[in-house]
């Protein structure tokens, strides 16, 4: 590659599969020039309008992101292969960038290769790589690479929901992602010093344990069936809340109650605070749940009180001596502190534990059975 006609610029801003907008070095305390510039002889797909208006084409954010993760930031050489003015004298290039190696990665010809833009054949100019890029082409398609896959589920998720526009609701969006919880998202516009337009990235984060199984054991139950909703109250935020019964053997069940028995849901307080009948009943259903170990209790371990007897027998580290006749112990595998009083205590016993406290006064291990002489 010769370094006539070529220049360094860095990467501002990546508008599409085949478009960006680079910026030229600056003197300090000025702001730099911008060039808009179109990959020569490719056609990446179209992003939808931020209205909502129109959708993305398919695999258009897909495309997108793979040039903006190689590109946005970095140093590239560019050139004018061609300008055409019958749309606004637009600029038609050739951009390289520099891998680690040292070598001049053609970028138009790293997208074709995975697939995402094809080769525009139409117009009376095309890039000085042609040949080269209806190679890849051709590979990427034999390939069934990107925009070329013939995977039912990558072209079921080709294409991004529309953007929210004005039915954006900021008050049910935060309420969904909680207060203060970090949100992975793309600054697609900058307004100004300290207003930006911000894309949020779907939550790639794996889900809670048994939230697949939760949701397949709703769909086998209550999706495209017939149902009756009881109605028990609404939100600040004017979500419904209610319950929803299904049909099993010809008659109404509690789809509420069926996820709680097969634990796959648990009772929350507040909501249930809002039923004036079953509520009683789904509460002895999860303590049924709980006390089986199923779904998300698999690994449930009762809370103890200090009413609660936890075993016949359990080893314990002695945290306190709280009186003659009564130790806090904490049982090693509960991890829970106990209070435990000696029975049938005499005078003869209160005088071997003072003599016990007094030569061993730090934490010691102990094993514990309930009514030791």
């Amino acid at each position: 590659m010769s370094s006539a006609n070529y220049f360094k610029a860095t990467v501002k801003e990546v508008l599409s599969g085949d478009s960006i907008v680079l910026v030229g070095g600056a003197r300090p305390g000025t702001i730099p020039a911008e060039k808009r510039l179109t990959l020569s002889s490719l056609i990446a797909p179209k992003l939808g309008k931020r209205d909502g208006t129109t959708k993305d084409e398919p695999f258009a954010w897909a495309s997108r992101e793979f040039l903006r993760k190689k590109l946005i930031g970095q140093t590239v050489t560019f050139r004018i292969d061609y300008v055409v003015e019958a749309i606004g004298n637009k600029e038609f290039g050739s951009v390289f960038l520099q891998t680690p190696t040292g070598q001049q990665e053609n970028v138009a010809l790293s997208i074709v290769q995975n697939g995402w833009a094809k080769v525009r054949e139409t117009g009376s100019q095309q890039s000085p790589y042609i040949e080269e890029l209806r190679k890849a082409q051709d590979a990427a398609q034999q390939g069934a690479a990107g925009l070329w896959s013939k995977d039912g589920q990558a072209l079921a998720a080709a294409v991004r929901p529309s953007a929210a526009g004005e039915g954006f609701n900021a008050v049910d969006f935060l309420q969904k992602v909680g207060k203060s919880k970090p949100v992975a998202g793309i600054v697609e516009a900058v307004l100004n010093g300290s207003t930006l337009r911000v894309t949020l990235l779907p939550d790639l984060t794996p889900p809670e344990p048994f939230a697949r199984e939760a949701k397949w054991f709703s769909e086998q139950r209550a999706l495209n069936r017939e149902v009756r909703v009881v109605l028990d109250g609404v939100d600040k935020y004017h979500n419904l809340f209610g319950s929803v019964m299904y049909p099993e053997a010809d008659k109404p069940a509690s789809l509420a109650e069926a996820l709680v028995t097969a634990g796959l849901a648990k009772c929350v307080e507040w909501s249930l605070q809002m039923m004036t009948v079953g509520a009683l009943r789904l509460r002895e259903t999860e303590r049924a749940a709980k006390a089986a170990k199923r779904g998300i209790w698999h690994s449930y371990v009762p809370v103890a009180t200090g009413q609660t007897k936890l075993s016949d027998g359990f080893v314990g580290r002695v945290n306190e001596v709280a009186s003659g006749d009564t130790l806090i112990i904490k049982d090693v595998n509960a991890g829970v502190e106990r209070r435990v009083q000696l029975s049938r205590w005499g005078p003869r016993g209160r005088a071997c534990a003072r003599a016990r406290r007094e030569a061993a006064p730090g934490p010691q291990r102990a094993v514990v059975s309930h009514g030791v002489a």
